[in-house]
């Protein structure tokens, strides 16, 4: 639908019809689909786990969004056993279930009915009312952008690792738009956040399905002549960061049919890379950074000696003993 057919009315809602129109009255999404054939043109997908505590904040930051398209919310729910699931009833709101730590976006992408996927989770909060506009923008302007992800500010509450390794990395915290087609190096360009994230559907379940790891997706996008937009201006605020493994991302896929030395090198590259963007481009005050530069380096080396520790038998007390050292209490 175009734009132009919408009119805006009391305090960012916007209605499709004139406000003369009996049909024009506030119903809720349930109730405009039932009674007046309404669909979604964009899908907000929430992954939820026991989020009672934040999940009221949540929905109401969604819904004050200012932003011409009719908006369906839709939950991934893993087991919540708390009053989750009332809520989003009690909200009208479909929830799908997902076993913990399998993947979700082929089930989400499959029940939406929006041409717009974005997806977030329960722990982050749009820092302003068109953040869900600017997030989806160039999916709805433009033809050959198949997914786009927006900046992430770490709450002041988290450990300050986990704050230094958002902050470092320019396609996560940047200023700056950046635009990825897979024709280049640039760091972030094979890389998708855990969370404030956004698909052209028809471009996400093409070719093997959406719950191919992220990497593939990317960069059977990239193999469609779809681009990747990083938009500073569609901020949300992680006030429960995803783990640091989550953070860093690995964005060459899995290593299993690489030799053990060519998989050790680029682990070694990984290394390198952070401790650069961490050094040379960060703001962050020093005590930060140094947080910052262990976590990396740990996570990094770690994960080398694992890899090498099962892929040969003679680097088995290796990995053990890196792990001893380097990995945090």
């Amino acid at each position: 639908m175009n734009r132009r057919d919408w009119r805006q009315r009391g305090r960012g809602r916007f209605d499709r019809f004139g406000d003369d129109s009996p049909r024009s009255r506030d119903l809720p999404g349930t109730m405009r689909r039932m009674f007046l054939g309404a669909t979604s043109e964009l899908t907000v997908a929430i992954r939820t786990s026991n989020a009672e505590a934040s999940l009221e904040e949540l929905l109401a930051a969604i819904r004050s969004q200012e932003i011409p398209y009719e908006v369906e919310i839709l939950a991934a729910d893993a087991g919540s056993t708390d009053r989750t699931p009332l809520i989003l009833r009690s909200r009208g709101i479909r929830t799908i279930h997902v076993p913990e730590g399998k993947a979700w976006l082929g089930k989400v992408a499959d029940a939406a009915e929006g041409d717009v996927l974005v997806c977030i989770t329960q722990d982050t909060f749009p820092l302003k009312n068109d953040w869900l506009n600017n997030l989806t923008l160039p999916l709805f302007e433009d033809e050959k952008v198949g997914m786009t992800h927006g900046r992430l500010i770490a709450d002041a509450s988290l450990p300050a690792y986990q704050r230094g390794l958002v902050r470092a990395r320019p396609y996560m915290s940047g200023k700056q738009r950046q635009e990825f087609d897979g024709s280049g190096t640039l760091s972030g360009g094979r890389y998708l956040p855990p969370t404030n994230y956004g698909f052209r559907k028809r471009a996400l379940l093409q070719g093997s399905g959406a719950d191919a790891p992220m990497p593939e997706i990317i960069s059977r996008l990239f193999s469609a002549g779809f681009r990747k937009v990083y938009l500073p201006d569609a901020p949300i605020v992680l006030k429960s960061a995803p783990p640091v493994r989550e953070l860093l991302g690995d964005y060459r896929g899995g290593p299993a049919a690489r030799p053990l030395l060519y998989t050790l090198l680029l682990e070694g590259a990984d290394q390198a890379r952070d401790l650069y963007e961490l050094s040379d481009k960060s703001d962050l005050p020093s005590g930060q950074r140094g947080e910052a530069y262990a976590s990396a380096i740990a996570l990094h080396a770690g994960r080398a000696a694992n890899l090498a520790g099962h892929r040969s038998p003679m680097f088995r007390k290796l990995a053990s003993t890196v792990e001893r050292l380097l990995v945090r209490p």
